[in-house]
Protein backbone atom coordinates (compact mmCIF):
# COMPACT_ATOMS: atom_id res chain seq x y z
CA UNK A 1 0.00 0.00 0.00
CA UNK A 2 1.27 3.32 -0.69
CA UNK A 3 2.22 6.34 1.15
CA UNK A 4 -1.28 8.09 0.62
CA UNK A 5 -3.28 4.89 0.96
CA UNK A 6 -1.60 4.16 4.27
CA UNK A 7 -2.41 8.05 5.57
CA UNK A 8 -6.21 8.05 4.45
CA UNK A 9 -6.54 4.51 5.85
CA UNK A 10 -5.21 5.61 9.52
CA UNK A 11 -6.75 8.82 8.97
CA UNK A 12 -10.61 6.53 8.19
CA UNK A 13 -9.83 4.16 11.41
CA UNK A 14 -8.85 7.29 13.79
CA UNK A 15 -11.57 9.33 12.63
CA UNK A 16 -14.68 6.70 12.64
CA UNK A 17 -12.93 5.87 15.91
CA UNK A 18 -12.59 9.19 17.66
CA UNK A 19 -16.14 10.23 16.15
CA UNK A 20 -17.99 7.59 17.91
CA UNK A 21 -15.77 8.46 21.32
CA UNK A 22 -16.83 12.21 20.91
CA UNK A 23 -20.13 10.99 20.11
CA UNK A 24 -20.53 9.13 23.71
CA UNK A 25 -18.43 11.69 25.32
CA UNK A 26 -21.01 14.41 24.51
CA UNK A 27 -23.72 12.40 25.29
CA UNK A 28 -22.72 12.16 28.77
CA UNK A 29 -22.39 15.99 28.91
CA UNK A 30 -25.77 15.99 27.76
CA UNK A 31 -26.86 13.90 30.77
CA UNK A 32 -24.93 15.50 33.21
CA UNK A 33 -26.70 19.40 31.94
CA UNK A 34 -30.06 17.44 32.18
CA UNK A 35 -29.89 15.87 35.65
CA UNK A 36 -27.41 17.95 37.82
CA UNK A 37 -28.44 21.27 35.84
CA UNK A 38 -25.99 24.33 35.08
CA UNK A 39 -24.73 24.03 38.62
CA UNK A 40 -23.89 19.90 38.09
CA UNK A 41 -22.00 20.64 34.84
CA UNK A 42 -19.94 23.63 36.28
CA UNK A 43 -18.73 21.97 38.75
CA UNK A 44 -17.70 19.00 36.67
CA UNK A 45 -16.24 21.01 34.04
CA UNK A 46 -14.13 22.36 36.99
CA UNK A 47 -13.24 19.20 38.43
CA UNK A 48 -11.47 17.47 35.34
CA UNK A 49 -10.45 21.10 34.57
CA UNK A 50 -8.33 21.32 37.85
CA UNK A 51 -6.69 17.85 37.24
CA UNK A 52 -5.88 17.90 33.86
CA UNK A 53 -4.19 21.72 34.32
CA UNK A 54 -1.62 19.22 36.38
CA UNK A 55 -1.46 16.10 33.77
CA UNK A 56 1.03 18.22 31.25
CA UNK A 57 3.79 17.29 34.43
CA UNK A 58 3.50 13.89 33.07
CA UNK A 59 4.98 13.96 30.20
CA UNK A 60 8.09 15.84 29.88
CA UNK A 61 7.97 16.34 25.95
CA UNK A 62 7.95 12.54 25.84
CA UNK A 63 5.16 11.03 24.27
CA UNK A 64 5.78 13.38 21.21
CA UNK A 65 9.67 12.90 21.43
CA UNK A 66 9.24 9.09 21.52
CA UNK A 67 6.66 8.97 18.14
CA UNK A 68 9.17 11.28 16.11
CA UNK A 69 12.23 9.39 16.84
CA UNK A 70 10.56 5.73 16.80
CA UNK A 71 8.74 6.67 13.62
CA UNK A 72 12.38 7.17 11.84
CA UNK A 73 14.03 3.97 13.89
CA UNK A 74 11.71 1.36 14.62
CA UNK A 75 14.08 -0.47 17.06
CA UNK A 76 14.30 2.58 19.61
CA UNK A 77 11.10 0.76 21.72
CA UNK A 78 13.50 -2.05 22.54
CA UNK A 79 15.45 0.85 24.82
CA UNK A 80 12.21 2.31 26.53
CA UNK A 81 12.95 1.01 29.86
CA UNK A 82 14.01 4.45 31.16
CA UNK A 83 11.32 5.95 29.51
CA UNK A 84 8.37 3.93 30.76
CA UNK A 85 10.13 4.15 34.23
CA UNK A 86 10.57 8.17 33.85
CA UNK A 87 6.93 8.10 32.71
CA UNK A 88 5.08 5.91 35.55
CA UNK A 89 7.27 8.41 37.78
CA UNK A 90 5.50 11.57 36.83
CA UNK A 91 2.42 9.98 36.21
CA UNK A 92 2.74 9.77 40.09
CA UNK A 93 4.08 13.42 40.58
CA UNK A 94 0.90 14.85 38.47
CA UNK A 95 -1.62 12.75 40.03
CA UNK A 96 -0.60 13.90 43.79
CA UNK A 97 0.01 17.35 43.22
CA UNK A 98 -3.94 18.43 42.30
CA UNK A 99 -4.84 16.47 45.26
CA UNK A 100 -2.70 18.33 47.41
CA UNK A 101 -3.38 21.77 45.48
CA UNK A 102 -7.68 21.29 46.30
CA UNK A 103 -7.48 21.09 50.25
CA UNK A 104 -5.57 24.32 49.91
CA UNK A 105 -8.04 26.18 47.80
CA UNK A 106 -11.07 26.48 50.35
CA UNK A 107 -13.42 24.37 48.39
CA UNK A 108 -16.44 22.29 49.44
CA UNK A 109 -15.98 18.31 50.54
CA UNK A 110 -17.75 17.34 47.79
CA UNK A 111 -15.40 18.98 45.36
CA UNK A 112 -12.19 17.87 47.37
CA UNK A 113 -13.28 14.36 46.90
CA UNK A 114 -14.23 14.68 42.82
CA UNK A 115 -10.78 15.67 43.10
CA UNK A 116 -9.38 13.03 44.66
CA UNK A 117 -10.98 10.46 42.49
CA UNK A 118 -10.28 12.18 39.20
CA UNK A 119 -6.85 12.39 40.02
CA UNK A 120 -6.48 8.67 40.52
CA UNK A 121 -7.85 8.29 36.95
CA UNK A 122 -5.35 11.06 35.95
CA UNK A 123 -2.35 8.34 36.54
CA UNK A 124 -3.78 5.99 34.25
CA UNK A 125 -4.42 8.63 31.77
CA UNK A 126 -0.83 9.90 31.64
CA UNK A 127 0.26 6.77 31.83
CA UNK A 128 -1.47 5.32 28.33
CA UNK A 129 0.09 8.17 26.86
CA UNK A 130 3.29 6.54 25.92
CA UNK A 131 1.19 3.18 25.04
CA UNK A 132 -0.64 5.53 22.72
CA UNK A 133 2.76 7.12 21.13
CA UNK A 134 3.92 3.62 20.84
CA UNK A 135 1.22 3.04 18.72
CA UNK A 136 1.03 6.30 16.90
CA UNK A 137 5.28 5.76 16.27
CA UNK A 138 3.99 2.03 14.40
CA UNK A 139 1.42 3.51 12.73
CA UNK A 140 -1.45 0.98 14.18
CA UNK A 141 -3.84 3.06 14.49
CA UNK A 142 -6.37 0.61 15.31
CA UNK A 143 -4.74 -0.20 18.72
CA UNK A 144 -5.00 3.56 19.18
CA UNK A 145 -8.27 3.71 18.60
CA UNK A 146 -9.10 0.76 20.48
CA UNK A 147 -7.65 2.13 23.93
CA UNK A 148 -9.33 5.56 23.71
CA UNK A 149 -12.78 4.15 22.18
CA UNK A 150 -12.87 1.67 25.39
CA UNK A 151 -12.52 3.80 28.14
CA UNK A 152 -15.15 6.27 26.82
CA UNK A 153 -17.44 3.85 25.84
CA UNK A 154 -17.21 1.90 29.20
CA UNK A 155 -17.09 5.00 31.38
CA UNK A 156 -19.98 6.91 29.23
CA UNK A 157 -22.59 3.90 28.86
CA UNK A 158 -22.01 3.41 32.92
CA UNK A 159 -21.39 6.35 34.21
CA UNK A 160 -24.28 7.98 32.50
CA UNK A 161 -26.52 5.23 33.40
CA UNK A 162 -26.07 5.72 37.40
CA UNK A 163 -26.70 9.71 36.47
CA UNK A 164 -29.90 8.78 34.92
CA UNK A 165 -30.83 7.06 38.09
CA UNK A 166 -30.47 9.32 40.59
CA UNK A 167 -26.82 9.05 41.26
CA UNK A 168 -24.47 12.04 41.65
CA UNK A 169 -21.19 13.57 40.43
CA UNK A 170 -19.47 10.51 42.57
CA UNK A 171 -20.24 7.36 41.48
CA UNK A 172 -19.50 8.95 37.71
CA UNK A 173 -16.44 10.44 38.31
CA UNK A 174 -15.37 6.54 39.75
CA UNK A 175 -16.90 4.93 36.62
CA UNK A 176 -14.52 7.15 34.75
CA UNK A 177 -11.36 6.31 36.60
CA UNK A 178 -12.25 2.49 36.32
CA UNK A 179 -12.88 2.77 33.09
CA UNK A 180 -9.29 4.70 32.52
CA UNK A 181 -7.89 1.27 34.24
CA UNK A 182 -9.43 -1.31 32.30
CA UNK A 183 -7.95 0.34 29.00
CA UNK A 184 -4.77 1.00 30.87
CA UNK A 185 -4.61 -2.95 31.18
CA UNK A 186 -5.47 -4.06 27.98
CA UNK A 187 -3.64 -1.69 26.15
CA UNK A 188 -0.30 -2.24 27.90
CA UNK A 189 -1.04 -6.18 26.96
CA UNK A 190 -1.04 -5.04 23.60
CA UNK A 191 2.13 -3.18 23.69
CA UNK A 192 4.18 -6.35 25.48
CA UNK A 193 2.51 -8.84 23.23
CA UNK A 194 3.21 -6.57 19.64
CA UNK A 195 6.25 -4.69 20.43
CA UNK A 196 8.36 -5.28 23.62
CA UNK A 197 8.26 -5.94 27.34
CA UNK A 198 7.66 -2.70 28.89
CA UNK A 199 10.14 -2.93 32.44
CA UNK A 200 10.71 0.09 33.96
CA UNK A 201 14.18 1.16 34.91
CA UNK A 202 15.64 4.02 37.49
CA UNK A 203 18.38 5.76 35.79
CA UNK A 204 18.43 9.15 36.53
CA UNK A 205 21.09 10.41 34.08
CA UNK A 206 19.16 8.84 31.03
CA UNK A 207 16.06 10.06 32.79
CA UNK A 208 17.24 13.79 32.69
CA UNK A 209 18.74 13.09 29.28
CA UNK A 210 14.95 12.64 28.01
CA UNK A 211 13.84 15.64 29.57
CA UNK A 212 16.24 17.65 28.23
CA UNK A 213 15.34 16.36 24.47
CA UNK A 214 11.49 16.78 25.47
CA UNK A 215 11.43 20.00 27.35
CA UNK A 216 10.80 21.97 24.10
CA UNK A 217 7.23 19.10 23.35
CA UNK A 218 7.06 19.93 26.84
CA UNK A 219 6.96 23.22 26.98
CA UNK A 220 4.33 23.99 24.18
CA UNK A 221 1.88 20.88 25.54
CA UNK A 222 2.36 23.06 29.47
CA UNK A 223 1.23 26.14 27.71
CA UNK A 224 -1.64 24.52 25.76
CA UNK A 225 -2.72 22.75 28.82
CA UNK A 226 -3.09 26.11 30.69
CA UNK A 227 -4.42 27.52 27.28
CA UNK A 228 -7.69 24.52 27.58
CA UNK A 229 -8.07 24.89 31.59
CA UNK A 230 -7.24 28.07 32.95
CA UNK A 231 -10.49 30.24 31.50
CA UNK A 232 -13.02 27.62 33.82
CA UNK A 233 -10.42 27.63 36.63
CA UNK A 234 -10.72 32.03 36.78
CA UNK A 235 -14.06 31.66 35.86
CA UNK A 236 -15.22 29.26 39.46
CA UNK A 237 -13.06 31.33 41.38
CA UNK A 238 -14.11 35.17 40.00
CA UNK A 239 -18.06 33.81 39.58
CA UNK A 240 -19.48 29.90 40.19
CA UNK A 241 -20.62 26.49 39.29
CA UNK A 242 -23.72 28.08 37.79
CA UNK A 243 -21.48 30.65 34.92
CA UNK A 244 -18.99 27.94 34.49
CA UNK A 245 -21.81 25.66 33.16
CA UNK A 246 -23.16 28.44 30.94
CA UNK A 247 -19.44 28.46 29.49
CA UNK A 248 -19.02 24.65 29.98
CA UNK A 249 -22.05 24.26 27.80
CA UNK A 250 -20.75 26.04 25.07
CA UNK A 251 -17.08 25.06 25.17
CA UNK A 252 -18.10 21.62 25.50
CA UNK A 253 -19.24 21.17 22.01
CA UNK A 254 -16.87 23.23 20.60
CA UNK A 255 -13.71 21.58 21.81
CA UNK A 256 -15.32 18.26 21.08
CA UNK A 257 -14.51 19.08 17.31
CA UNK A 258 -11.03 19.79 18.03
CA UNK A 259 -10.38 16.37 17.83
CA UNK A 260 -10.80 16.38 13.83
CA UNK A 261 -6.89 17.56 13.49
CA UNK A 262 -5.97 16.02 16.40
CA UNK A 263 -6.58 12.96 14.88
CA UNK A 264 -5.30 13.87 11.29
CA UNK A 265 -2.18 15.27 12.64
CA UNK A 266 -1.17 11.94 14.88
CA UNK A 267 -1.47 10.04 11.52
CA UNK A 268 0.51 12.43 9.58
CA UNK A 269 3.07 13.04 11.89
CA UNK A 270 5.53 10.06 11.75
CA UNK A 271 5.42 10.78 8.02
CA UNK A 272 6.40 14.17 8.57
CA UNK A 273 9.31 13.73 10.67
CA UNK A 274 10.21 10.80 7.85
CA UNK A 275 10.10 13.37 5.20
CA UNK A 276 11.74 16.27 6.97
CA UNK A 277 14.88 13.50 6.67
CA UNK A 278 13.95 12.92 3.20
CA UNK A 279 12.48 15.65 1.12
CA UNK A 280 11.61 18.79 1.47
CA UNK A 281 9.32 19.07 -1.36
CA UNK A 282 7.22 15.99 -0.05
CA UNK A 283 7.40 17.52 3.41
CA UNK A 284 5.80 20.95 2.43
CA UNK A 285 2.94 19.59 -0.03
CA UNK A 286 1.81 17.06 2.40
CA UNK A 287 1.76 19.96 4.38
CA UNK A 288 -0.48 21.96 2.40
CA UNK A 289 -2.87 19.47 1.51
CA UNK A 290 -3.49 18.64 5.54
CA UNK A 291 -3.65 22.53 6.32
CA UNK A 292 -5.94 23.41 3.25
CA UNK A 293 -8.21 20.07 4.36
CA UNK A 294 -8.62 21.30 7.87
CA UNK A 295 -9.45 24.88 7.07
CA UNK A 296 -12.36 23.10 4.57
CA UNK A 297 -13.48 21.82 7.13
CA UNK A 298 -13.32 24.70 9.61
CA UNK A 299 -14.93 27.04 8.08
CA UNK A 300 -18.68 25.81 7.06
CA UNK A 301 -18.15 24.72 11.27
CA UNK A 302 -17.81 27.97 12.13
CA UNK A 303 -20.05 29.71 9.77
CA UNK A 304 -23.21 26.99 10.20
CA UNK A 305 -22.56 26.83 14.16
CA UNK A 306 -22.73 30.92 14.82
CA UNK A 307 -26.02 30.75 12.72
CA UNK A 308 -27.75 27.73 14.39
CA UNK A 309 -26.66 28.08 18.02
CA UNK A 310 -29.62 28.85 19.38
CA UNK A 311 -31.46 25.71 18.43
CA UNK A 312 -27.99 23.82 19.01
CA UNK A 313 -27.88 24.61 22.67
CA UNK A 314 -31.50 24.80 23.44
CA UNK A 315 -32.07 21.23 21.77
CA UNK A 316 -29.18 19.77 23.96
CA UNK A 317 -28.97 21.14 27.12
CA UNK A 318 -32.57 22.71 27.49
CA UNK A 319 -34.31 26.08 28.64
CA UNK A 320 -31.88 26.82 31.37
CA UNK A 321 -28.49 27.06 29.76
CA UNK A 322 -29.44 30.24 27.36
CA UNK A 323 -27.04 32.20 28.84
CA UNK A 324 -24.84 29.57 26.53
CA UNK A 325 -25.58 30.81 23.30
CA UNK A 326 -24.12 34.03 22.89
CA UNK A 327 -21.17 32.33 24.19
CA UNK A 328 -21.24 29.24 21.88
CA UNK A 329 -21.46 31.75 18.92
CA UNK A 330 -17.89 33.88 19.96
CA UNK A 331 -16.66 29.96 20.49
CA UNK A 332 -17.20 28.70 17.40
CA UNK A 333 -15.05 30.85 15.89
CA UNK A 334 -12.28 29.16 17.63
CA UNK A 335 -12.72 26.07 15.42
CA UNK A 336 -10.99 27.52 12.05
CA UNK A 337 -8.07 28.83 14.13
CA UNK A 338 -7.33 25.82 16.47
CA UNK A 339 -7.57 23.54 13.20
CA UNK A 340 -4.75 25.54 11.41
CA UNK A 341 -2.50 25.83 14.25
CA UNK A 342 -2.84 22.18 14.96
CA UNK A 343 -1.33 21.83 11.45
CA UNK A 344 1.13 24.70 11.57
CA UNK A 345 2.52 23.53 14.94
CA UNK A 346 3.25 20.10 13.99
CA UNK A 347 4.60 20.62 11.23
CA UNK A 348 7.60 22.61 13.00
CA UNK A 349 7.54 19.55 15.87
CA UNK A 350 8.34 17.03 12.91
CA UNK A 351 11.10 19.25 11.63
CA UNK A 352 12.63 19.76 14.80
CA UNK A 353 11.90 23.74 15.01
CA UNK A 354 9.50 22.80 18.01
CA UNK A 355 10.54 25.51 20.20
CA UNK A 356 8.79 28.25 17.67
CA UNK A 357 5.36 26.84 18.36
CA UNK A 358 6.52 26.80 22.36
CA UNK A 359 7.08 30.86 21.78
CA UNK A 360 3.73 31.34 19.69
CA UNK A 361 2.29 28.80 22.52
CA UNK A 362 2.95 30.89 25.55
CA UNK A 363 2.71 34.29 24.38
CA UNK A 364 -1.22 33.22 23.02
CA UNK A 365 -1.48 31.90 26.91
CA UNK A 366 -0.13 34.94 28.51
CA UNK A 367 -2.66 37.03 26.44
CA UNK A 368 -5.43 35.07 27.37
CA UNK A 369 -4.41 34.77 31.17
CA UNK A 370 -4.58 39.23 31.08
CA UNK A 371 -7.94 38.72 28.90
CA UNK A 372 -9.69 36.72 31.29
CA UNK A 373 -8.54 38.28 34.41
CA UNK A 374 -9.84 42.25 32.94
CA UNK A 375 -13.07 40.59 30.70
CA UNK A 376 -14.32 38.00 34.02
CA UNK A 377 -15.26 40.05 36.18
CA UNK A 378 -16.99 42.65 33.63
CA UNK A 379 -18.17 40.05 30.96
CA UNK A 380 -18.71 36.63 32.84
CA UNK A 381 -18.19 33.88 30.44
CA UNK A 382 -19.01 35.88 27.52
CA UNK A 383 -15.45 37.48 28.53
CA UNK A 384 -13.98 34.36 28.68
CA UNK A 385 -15.12 33.50 24.88
CA UNK A 386 -14.31 36.65 23.78
CA UNK A 387 -10.57 36.05 25.81
CA UNK A 388 -10.53 32.58 23.55
CA UNK A 389 -10.98 33.82 20.60
CA UNK A 390 -8.63 37.06 20.32
CA UNK A 391 -5.64 34.13 22.14
CA UNK A 392 -6.23 31.77 19.34
CA UNK A 393 -5.78 34.74 16.71
CA UNK A 394 -3.01 35.95 18.04
CA UNK A 395 -1.74 31.86 17.84
CA UNK A 396 -2.57 31.95 14.07
CA UNK A 397 -0.81 34.89 13.38
CA UNK A 398 2.24 33.74 14.82
CA UNK A 399 2.47 30.40 13.88
CA UNK A 400 1.63 31.32 9.86
CA UNK A 401 4.40 34.05 10.62
CA UNK A 402 7.04 31.14 11.43
CA UNK A 403 5.90 28.61 9.13
CA UNK A 404 6.31 30.85 6.08
CA UNK A 405 9.56 32.31 7.27
CA UNK A 406 11.05 28.99 7.28
CA UNK A 407 9.38 28.14 3.34
CA UNK A 408 6.92 25.58 4.54
CA UNK A 409 4.01 28.42 3.19
CA UNK A 410 0.35 28.92 3.86
CA UNK A 411 -2.43 27.87 1.20
CA UNK A 412 -4.05 31.52 0.17
CA UNK A 413 -4.89 30.80 -3.11
CA UNK A 414 -7.25 27.56 -1.55
CA UNK A 415 -9.17 29.98 0.60
CA UNK A 416 -11.91 30.89 -2.02
CA UNK A 417 -13.55 27.56 -2.73
CA UNK A 418 -14.43 27.12 1.20
CA UNK A 419 -15.29 31.30 1.66
CA UNK A 420 -17.66 30.61 -1.87
CA UNK A 421 -19.10 27.65 -0.56
CA UNK A 422 -20.11 28.97 3.22
CA UNK A 423 -21.29 31.47 1.17
CA UNK A 424 -23.83 29.48 -0.03
CA UNK A 425 -24.54 26.86 3.13
CA UNK A 426 -24.99 30.10 4.72
CA UNK A 427 -27.74 31.40 2.61
CA UNK A 428 -29.10 27.95 2.74
CA UNK A 429 -29.62 28.06 6.15
CA UNK A 430 -30.98 31.04 6.32
CA UNK A 431 -33.73 30.63 4.14
CA UNK A 432 -34.30 27.19 6.68
CA UNK A 433 -34.25 29.00 9.67
CA UNK A 434 -38.12 27.74 10.35
CA UNK A 435 -36.72 24.20 10.32
CA UNK A 436 -35.75 21.63 12.86
CA UNK A 437 -32.39 21.33 14.02
CA UNK A 438 -32.02 18.25 12.67
CA UNK A 439 -33.28 19.06 8.67
CA UNK A 440 -30.63 22.07 9.00
CA UNK A 441 -27.33 20.51 9.65
CA UNK A 442 -27.71 17.96 7.17
CA UNK A 443 -28.87 20.02 4.51
CA UNK A 444 -26.32 22.52 5.24
CA UNK A 445 -23.77 19.66 4.88
CA UNK A 446 -25.16 18.73 1.64
CA UNK A 447 -25.11 22.07 0.15
CA UNK A 448 -21.83 22.83 1.33
CA UNK A 449 -20.41 19.37 0.02
CA UNK A 450 -21.65 20.10 -3.60
CA UNK A 451 -20.27 23.46 -3.37
CA UNK A 452 -16.77 22.35 -2.67
CA UNK A 453 -17.11 19.34 -4.67
CA UNK A 454 -18.29 21.52 -7.85
CA UNK A 455 -15.50 23.92 -7.72
CA UNK A 456 -13.01 20.84 -7.40
CA UNK A 457 -11.65 21.37 -4.04
CA UNK A 458 -10.24 17.58 -4.60
CA UNK A 459 -7.83 16.14 -6.39
CA UNK A 460 -8.88 13.86 -8.98
CA UNK A 461 -6.99 10.49 -7.47
CA UNK A 462 -8.19 12.19 -4.00
CA UNK A 463 -11.73 11.70 -4.60
CA UNK A 464 -11.20 8.07 -6.03
CA UNK A 465 -9.48 7.54 -2.94
CA UNK A 466 -11.80 9.02 -1.15
CA UNK A 467 -14.45 6.69 -2.55
CA UNK A 468 -12.24 4.13 -2.32
CA UNK A 469 -12.48 3.99 1.24
CA UNK A 470 -16.24 5.02 1.56
CA UNK A 471 -17.19 1.78 -0.20
CA UNK A 472 -14.93 -0.29 1.99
Amino acid sequence: MDRKKVLLKNAAIMYTADLLGKVFSFLLIVIIARTLGDFGLGQYSFVFAFVGIFSILSDFGLSTYLVREIAVNKKLVARLGSAWGLKLTLSIIASLIPMIAILLAGKSPQTIMLVWIASLGLFFSNAGMMLKSLFQAHEQFEYYALYDLLERILGVIIGGSLLLMGYGLVPLVCILAVSGLISFGIGLRIVHKKYAMLRPRVHLKEWKSLMKLGVPFWLTAFFISIYFNIDTIMLTWMKDFTVVGWYGAASKIVKALYFVPFVLVAVIFPAMSQFHRQSLDALRKLHHKTLSYLIYLALPIAVGGSLIADKLILSFYGGVFTPAILAFRILIWTVPLMFANYAMGYVLNATHRQHYFTIATSISVLLNIILNAVLIPVYAHIGASAATVATEFLNTLLLISFTVWFGYGFPWAKLWRPLLGCLGMAVGIIMMSSFSLWLIVPAAVIIYGLIMFGLGALEKDEKSLLLGLIRQ
